[in-house]
C-alpha cells in the first residue's frame, strides 16, 4: 500500500508502514521530563516485527477514509415481523440442544414451548408440545422441515427415495447437532455459573438475525491525494474489495457463536447449510459496493459475539437481556415417554405424580 503524499498528489485508500520507536520521555504531573530507554522493547503479542528487526512494528493495512464494520442484530428495519420474531426484534426464537438424547427442543421467542426435534429410526421427527400453538412460527417452522420429510401430493415419492432422503436429513441433523455440543461444550461455558442440568439437557441457544457491511464515510482517499486524472467518483477499485471477516472465534474464552445460515437480502433463510465455529466455516467477505450480508445465527444469549478483520477493529455485538431474560425460565424440558395404554375414550391429558417439591429450572 502507498503512503499518503500530498505533495505528490497519490491516490492512497490503503495506509501501512511501520512504526519505529526512537525515544520516550516521561513526563510528570510537576512537568519533570525523564529519557526512558527504549533497548529491550517488548511487544504485545498482537504486533508484528518490521523486517529490520525488533525495533521496527509492522502496522497492520488501514482503510485511509473513514471506516467502520457494521455488525448489528437484524430487527427487518420497517418490514413486518414476518419470521416470527416480536416486532424490532432480531430475535426468533430459542434452540435446545440435548447431547444426551441427540434432540433439539423447540422455543418462541416469548420461550413458549413448541416441540422436540429427535432423531427415530434414522429420520428425524418432530413432536409437539402438549399445549402447543397449532402455527410454528415461520422462521422455526423452516427449521423444522429442513429436517423433517412431509410427503407431498403433487411431488409423490417411492419408499426406497423417501427413506434415503430421510437418512440424509438424519445425517445432516445429527452432523449440526455434534456440532453445536461442540461449540457450546463445558470447555467454553464452564465458569458461566450455568446450572449443572444445562450439562446434560445443553444450554439454551437464540435463533437471531444478523447483518453486516463494510462502510465508508466520505471518500476512499482525501481529495488532496487524487490524482489529477482521476475523477471525484472513482474510488479507484477500493468499494469492490472484499474484505475477509471472521464470526466468533473457537479459541475466545467469551464468544457466544456456535455457527450460522447464510439468509438472503430479506434475511430469510432455507436451513441447509450450517457452519459452526472452526475449522474455516466461520469466515465471510463484505464489501463496500455489496449489500448487507445477512445470516442467521445461533448464538448463546448471554454471551458476546464478535467479528474481526485485518481492516478494521474487531466489533462485539450481545442480545439486550430484555429479549431473552423472560422467556428463559419458561423453557423446561420436554421428555417423550410412550408408547402408553388407556382405555378408549381416556382423555389425553394424563395426572401427574405427586412430587415432594417444586422443581425450578435455572439457566
Amino acid at each position: 500500500p502507498l503512503r499518503p503524499n500530498p505533495t505528490q498528489r497519490l491516490f492512497a485508500p490503503l495506509r501501512s508502514g511501520l512504526l519505529t520507536l526512537e525515544s520516550v520521555t516521561a513526563i510528570d504531573i510537576f512537568g519533570r521530563a525523564m529519557d526512558w530507554p527504549v533497548a529491550g522493547l517488548i511487544k504485545s503479542f498482537a504486533l508484528q516485527s518490521g523486517p529490520s528487526g525488533a525495533a521496527e512494528i509492522s502496522l497492520p493495512p488501514r482503510i485511509a477514509a473513514p471506516a467502520r464494520l457494521s455488525f448489528r442484530f437484524d430487527s427487518g428495519g420497517d418490514r413486518e415481523a414476518d419470521g416470527g420474531q416480536a416486532r424490532g426484534s432480531a430475535l426468533y426464537g430459542f434452540i435446545v440442544p440435548s447431547p444426551t438424547e441427540q434432540s433439539m427442543l423447540l422455543g418462541d421467542h416469548n420461550g413458549t414451548i413448541l416441540g422436540v426435534l429427535r432423531v427415530e429410526n434414522n429420520a428425524v421427527r418432530f413432536h409437539p408440545a402438549p399445549g402447543a400453538p397449532s402455527k410454528t412460527p415461520p422462521m422455526l417452522d423452516a427449521f423444522v422441515k429442513r429436517f423433517t420429510m412431509e410427503q407431498s401430493a403433487s411431488t409423490p415419492q417411492t419408499d426406497a427415495a423417501r427413506e434415503s432422503q430421510e437418512r440424509e436429513r438424519a445425517a445432516d441433523f445429527g452432523a449440526m447437532l455434534n456440532a453445536v455440543n461442540g461449540e457450546i461444550g463445558a470447555a467454553r461455558y464452564g465458569d458461566s455459573g450455568c446450572d449443572p442440568a444445562s450439562r446434560v439437557l445443553g444450554r439454551p441457544l437464540a435463533l437471531v438475525g444478523v447483518a453486516l457491511s463494510l462502510q465508508l464515510y466520505g471518500d476512499a482517499a482525501p481529495r488532496p491525494q487524487r490524482l489529477t486524472n482521476i475523477s471525484d467518483d472513482d474510488d479507484g477499485g477500493l468499494s469492490l474489495v472484499e474484505a475477509p471477516v471472521e464470526l466468533g472465534a473457537k479459541d475466545r474464552a467469551f464468544d457466544g457463536l456456535a455457527g450460522y445460515f447464510d439468509a438472503d437480502d430479506n434475511g430469510w433463510t432455507d436451513f441447509k447449510t450450517f457452519h459452526p465455529v472452526g475449522g474455516g466455516q466461520n469466515r465471510i467477505t463484505v464489501s463496500v459496493a455489496s449489500q448487507k450480508r445477512r445470516l442467521v445465527m445461533l448464538v448463546d444469549p448471554a454471551t458476546p459475539v464478535h467479528a474481526s478483520t485485518g481492516l478494521l477493529p474487531a466489533k462485539a455485538v450481545t442480545l439486550p437481556a430484555a429479549h431473552y431474560r423472560a422467556a428463559l425460565p419458561k423453557l423446561e424440558p420436554m421428555f417423550l415417554v410412550g408408547p402408553l395404554l388407556t382405555p378408549r375414550g381416556a382423555p389425553d391429558a394424563l395426572p401427574l405424580a405427586q412430587q415432594g417439591g417444586a422443581t425450578v429450572w435455572h439457566w
